[in-house]
């Protein structure tokens, strides 16, 4: 049976089927972050051909609530630099941050047998809570998952206690957001990229090479890191915007776990390229420029 991302499902099952190897898994991934390796621990395989996955699942509108318009402006209200932060080093810490996210969602596959959807819905197809906290049982912070009423949303009495409590990994390092408990790392969703709604998406649907696509990226405004927001992508409309955390670009993560730097200055046409996962597009991820 799959397993859907839904409350009464994950309540029932996910917070019992972390695999007994992921402290090794994890383990050895950061030991490769560290020692300035390249991908992740845990490699994806290139992806072949397959039907689109669409029409066994709706997709909601990707729009925001009445109560998300209300607190948008919050969550847009961005932060700035630390004195005295050392670029080079942050960048690092940020390249480990994202492998750990990458290393995150691989294993969820491993266990649910699709990436997380773009949200954990509740039984009326509302977004409760974001894929960050989908995932936290495999970015080391089982003990924080279980603390989440899942069919709440992420604003109840309950689960918004939690915010404080945001693990390292979704911290971007040297910046200091003006509002806590937000975030920079966050997902493109919409028609055609790998976070669909509640599409669930398996790595033979990135039919353009899970190497060549964008799965998680460094987005110009923070979210609130358990809130179900992030950018949401439409072909037919301008481009989200990235690029919060550094001056001179931003970082981004791709479905086979590898990280990569993009100048600011990039190249529209490329980027959609990247960000879509069965466009048929042929693309260098590592050069993204004009």
């Amino acid at each position: 049976m799959a397993v859907a991302v839904r409350p009464v499902v994950l309540k029932g099952e996910s917070r019992t089927m972390i695999p007994n190897k992921l402290s090794i898994v994890l383990g050895a991934a950061i030991a490769v972050a560290v020692a300035g390796g390249g991908l992740l621990a845990y490699q994806a395989v290139e992806a072949g051909p397959a039907a689109s996955p669409e029409a066994a699942r709706p997709q909601p509108p990707a729009t925001l609530t009445d109560d998300d318009k209300d607190t948008k402006k919050d969550d847009a209200d961005g932060g700035e630099e630390v004195p005295g932060r050392d670029a080079a080093a942050d960048k690092g810490q940020t390249i480990n941050n994202l492998k750990q996210v990458g290393l995150g969602m691989h294993t969820y596959l491993d266990t649910h047998g699709h990436l997380p959807t773009s949200a954990i819905y509740d039984k009326n197809d509302k977004p409760l809570l974001s894929w960050r906290v989908a995932i936290l049982p495999w970015v080391d912070a089982a003990e924080l998952y279980k603390e989440f009423n899942l069919d709440e949303p992420w604003d109840s009495e309950h689960n918004k206690k939690l915010l404080d409590k945001m693990p390292a990994v979704y911290k971007a390092p040297g910046i200091k957001t003006k509002k806590p408990g937000t975030t920079y790392y966050q997902v493109m969703f919409g028609k055609g990229a790998v976070f669909e709604g509640m599409v669930e998406i398996k790595l033979p649907h990135i039919t353009d090479g899970t190497a060549n696509t964008i799965l998680a990226i460094e987005a110009e405004k923070p979210v609130y890191w358990t809130k179900p927001e992030d950018l949401p992508y439409d072909p037919d409309k301008p481009l989200p915007k990235f690029g919060g955390v550094f001056n001179d670009g931003f970082n981004f993560l791709t479905a086979d776990g590898g990280t990569h730097f993009c100048p600011k200055g990039f190249d529209e046409k490329k980027m959609r390229a990247a960000i879509t996962r069965a466009g048929g597009e042929k693309v260098d991820i590592d050069d993204l420029q004009p």
